[in-house]
């Protein structure tokens, strides 16, 4: 599972955001899933500005699987970055790029709460593999009633 940068920044900051990230990873333990991370999300994470959080970011995030390498786009990826990436912003191009790992199945599912990301995923028909937490949750406790 692919963890999108907001849910590393849920999971890993000082003060949780989303009271339900503690039930997300009992069940990814539970069920053992391999947690993974993208190259862009700790580009993201290294520009906050207090390079203490950085540190004890980067620390934190050796607990995770790094994906080493970012897939070429191909024409589909292509279109959805003139359709739906604001030129020049470094946001959208980090979320496709996040995106694009689950469309060209190097993960088998992505989290995330960014809306950007789901409207995208819709565009690639890949919504069945892209969660939100509750999304997620209410799968696997559909999947495990025990």
């Amino acid at each position: 599972i692919l963890l999108d940068t907001n849910i590393l920044i849920h999971r890993e900051a000082a003060g949780a955001f989303n009271e339900d990230i503690g039930v997300l990873f009992n069940w990814l333990d539970t069920l053992h899933y391999e947690k993974w991370t993208h190259p862009d999300s700790l580009v993201e994470i290294r520009g906050h500005q207090d390079a203490k959080v950085i540190k004890v970011m980067e620390i934190k995030l050796k607990n995770y699987h790094l994906l080493k390498t970012i897939a070429a786009d191909d024409d589909k990826i292509t279109e959805l970055r003139a359709q739906l990436d604001r030129p020049g912003n470094q946001n959208d191009r980090f979320d496709t790029n996040i995106l694009k790992s689950a469309y060209m199945n190097r993960v088998d599912i992505l989290i995330s709460e960014d809306r950007g990301i789901h409207r995208k995923a819709m565009h690639l028909n890949i919504s069945d593999r892209v969660y939100t937490i509750a999304d997620f949750l209410e799968k696997v406790t559909a999947e495990n009633p025990g």
